[in-house]
């Protein structure tokens, strides 16, 4: 039974929640281009028997698209059903923290920091769109949730290789706690091994073996090959943190507080993760959401801590107050961008769809823009040309995919050529030159936000 305070806690909980799901639902149901579709489509490929790595590229562990395939087989193409997968993985991240921090730590810091990482941005913006990091980073808070509140490193170890297997990304934390594990507990870092090995080594060892080289080559090597982004990645990294800017200053005020055992194996996990992004060689907004969740509990024990020293009252609640509004304005800020921008659906979407649908033939299969196409080929309910799903130009400049042999099979080919004026595969001069000389352009869509959208028709007549 819980204690008044107890259910006072859970119900602060319950209406946070509440905050959070009126805010996202407004992104569940729009179509927006973006990298999820090309999850999406993939998955629904997976149906018709087609196999990853070795029937189209897929730059990631397999275990994300395979559950967007269980969606698909249950509920068709449903966007509200699709992006329900990292929506629903959010809020069990946010019950796990709970359990966590307020074990660990007490009901309080246990609020604030749900309270936080719920409505912080990234939260809020990734938790609509399937990455695959949402649900990987479920898989990790699960896995940590069996270390403090189970000290059950067999199952935790599980738990972290259905993260691996799901998102490398979520492997940095899972290392440092594999290594701080072992400093601490030779036996259960050899349990947590176990449990690890189990689902990430077995996993990947069959795929190797049923895939082979194809599989290295596109979930390892294709990472390694990628050139860096130099300036832009350190401007993506500081943009991040200005849009989840209280999520990450509250935890600075840890050093006026004491930092003991329980919350130390958090502030490195923090510490070095936040460093790993800054070495990497590409940088997206979407690889600080593994890390949200322990900068909440960092930013939820170190408020908390703070203002239990502050004794004087008639400092204490103007400080109090203080935070309360700046959260509030940040939050309304966020909602007022996220529904006017961020979750704002292509304005052009239905009629592209209409002009697909009814000026070519059924059987036309499209191409071209990663971002795009996938989203029209769910849409329209066609077949994108040869399985070439992911055309994101990296595959393209790693030399992964031959972009001289892409070229060379689609040349003898009718069909729908889709491409974006300012992104994607139209960056490659050898599919521009391609468009040049064996497509006509039929229509252009301008977005608001999103640009052109530029639709070609394309020949293998025209000479």
């Amino acid at each position: 039974m819980y204690s008044k305070k107890g259910l006072f806690y859970w119900a602060i909980y319950i209406i946070t929640l509440t905050t959070f799901t009126l805010i996202t639902v407004h992104g569940l149901n729009k179509f927006i281009p973006g990298d999820e579709h090309v999850y999406h489509y993939m998955g629904k490929v997976l149906l018709d028997g087609t196999t990853p790595y070795k029937d189209f590229f897929l730059a990631h562990p397999p275990l994300h698209i395979y559950l967007i395939a269980i969606i698909i087989k249950i509920f068709g193409f449903n966007i509200i059903a699709l992006k329900l997968l990292p929506f629903l993985s959010t809020i069990i991240t946010s019950l796990f923290l709970l359990l966590i921090t307020k074990k660990r730590f007490s009901h309080l810091i246990a609020t604030i920091t749900v309270a936080l990482y719920l409505t912080t941005y990234s939260t809020l913006f990734n938790s609509v769109f399937s990455f695959g990091i949402s649900i990987a980073t479920m898989f990790l808070i699960i896995g940590i949730y069996f270390i403090y509140n189970r000290q059950n490193y067999l199952v935790a170890g599980i738990f972290f290789g259905f993260a691996g297997i799901t998102r490398f990304l979520t492997l940095i934390p899972i290392m440092i706690i594999f290594g701080l594990t072992l400093l601490k507990n030779r036996k259960k870092f050899i349990r947590l091994l176990i449990g690890f090995s189990i689902i990430f080594i077995l996993l990947n060892l069959i795929l190797i073996i049923l895939v082979g080289k194809s599989y290295i080559e596109s979930v390892f090597k294709f990472h390694l090959l990628k050139s860096p982004l130099s300036l832009e990645k350190f401007s993506e990294y500081f943009n991040t943190l200005k849009l989840n800017w209280i999520v990450f200053v509250l935890p600075l005020l840890i050093f006026f507080t004491k930092i003991n055992k329980k919350i130390f194996d958090i502030l490195v996990i923090s510490i070095i993760y936040l460093t790993t992004l800054v070495i990497m060689g590409r940088l997206f907004s979407f690889y600080f959401v593994p890390i949200i969740p322990f900068i909440s509990i960092l930013a939820g024990y170190s408020i908390v801590l703070f203002l239990s020293k502050i004794k004087n009252k008639k400092i204490l609640i103007p400080v109090i107050i203080i935070m309360i509004s700046l959260f509030s304005w940040n939050l309304l800020s966020d909602y007022s961008f996220l529904t006017k921008v961020g979750y704002k659906s292509l304005d052009r979407f239905q009629d592209i769809n209409n002009l697909i649908n009814s000026r070519f033939p059924e059987n036309l299969e499209i191409f071209g823009d990663d971002s795009s196409v996938t989203l029209f080929a769910l849409s329209t309910n066609r077949k994108i040309l040869h399985n070439y799903i992911d055309t994101n130009p990296a595959v393209f400049k790693t030399n992964l995919v031959d972009i001289d042999k892409t070229i060379e099979s689609i040349n003898t080919k009718n069909f729908i050529f889709i491409a974006r004026d300012t992104q994607g595969i139209i960056e490659l001069i050898k599919f521009r030159e391609f468009l040049n000389s064996k497509c006509i352009i039929h229509s252009a869509f301008k977005d608001k936000l999103e640009g052109s959208f530029l639709i070609y028709e394309c020949n293998k007549e025209i000479t």
